[in-house]
């Protein structure tokens, strides 16, 4: 939060006026912390990718992280299975969303893993993943499984 205004001065087109007033709502606490951040990137995104863009990634952010929708693309990963449903710990490190059957385990125990937004508690569920079903890991992790 300390940095908010250097970032805003070095890395934006504001004017002074601006900066001043962002400034001043960071010294009194007038203005979250959030709503300066959400403005930092918006005007980031615009500077290199033009306002449009701008406007889509903060749509997609907050749809994402604030709603808990899910992301316009999600990854596609096919996994071959010799029945309808998959070991969660297979799932986890076939996928790429762990590094080994290890890592995964702690990522369930840490209430990091949700297979169509319910979270897995059991680090022996198996996953009915013939239908396709969207894993996510942790808050920006997701991918589309689907059994073949």
């Amino acid at each position: 939060d300390k940095l908010i205004y250097d970032y805003m001065l070095l890395v934006t087109a504001l004017n002074e006026k601006e900066l001043a007033e962002i400034r001043q709502q960071l010294e009194k606490g007038t203005a979250n912390p959030r709503d300066l951040k959400h403005r930092l990137a918006r005007e980031i995104v615009a500077l290199y990718h033009g306002a449009d863009a701008a406007t889509a990634a903060e749509e997609e952010f907050d749809r994402i992280f604030v709603r808990k929708d899910l992301p316009d693309e999600i990854p596609e990963h096919r996994i071959v299975a010799n029945g309808a449903s998959v070991g969660i710990l297979r799932l986890l490190t076939e996928t790429g969303m762990a590094s080994s059957n290890s890592d995964a385990r702690r990522l369930i125990d840490q209430g990091g893993v949700s297979i169509d937004g319910q979270r897995i508690a059991d680090q022996a569920a198996q996953i009915d993943a013939a239908r396709g079903v969207i894993l996510k890991v942790g808050k920006r992790k997701f991918v589309r499984v689907i059994t073949v």
